[in-house]
């Protein structure tokens, strides 16, 4: 009986926390569909870039935080939003791109995206030619596309 009654009157810490409010993380398929209503730009820079990846037969994964390009289990690149923006980040040695004029963020001492170091923010029509010309420059040498896989010729007897 007691037990309960401490309980009561102490709280535990986590309940002060955010002031008893529950915050919950919006999952990336929700924040899609009101950057589809509110912010056409973002929308059809995550269609373009998502097209971009999956025309080199990446498989891509959504998952509550992003969504994730991958083949073999590596993982190539993955697209997040936050904010107002898009967020893209690559394979990529983030020294390759010192000498550029790409603006970019090293991530590479999160854990989460250790194997995906080189982190960029869609902001304009030029961040997103930028994104695109790295994509291809990242898999071209690793991977073909689509429509350069020619089909098999019968051989007839």
């Amino acid at each position: 009986m007691n037990s309960v009654n401490t309980l009561i009157k102490n709280p535990k810490p986590e309940d002060k926390k955010h002031n008893g409010k529950n915050y919950d993380r919006i999952k990336f398929s929700e924040k899609l569909a009101t950057a589809k209503k509110n912010n056409p730009f973002v929308y059809d820079s995550y269609v373009e870039i998502s097209k971009s990846l999956l025309d080199y037969q990446l498989h891509s994964r959504c998952a509550s935080s992003g969504e994730s390009f991958r083949i073999h289990r590596k993982r190539f690149a993955k697209i997040t939003i936050a904010g107002k923006r898009l967020k893209v980040y690559l394979a990529i040695k983030p020294d390759m791109l010192k000498e550029t004029k790409i603006p970019y963020m090293n991530v590479s001492a999160k854990k989460s995206l250790e194997d995906v170091p080189v982190g960029i923010k869609i902001h304009s029509k030029l961040a997103l030619r930028r994104v695109l010309f790295l994509i291809k420059n990242m898999l071209d040498p690793i991977m073909l596309k689509k429509e350069d896989i020619k089909p098999e010729t019968q051989i007839d007897e």
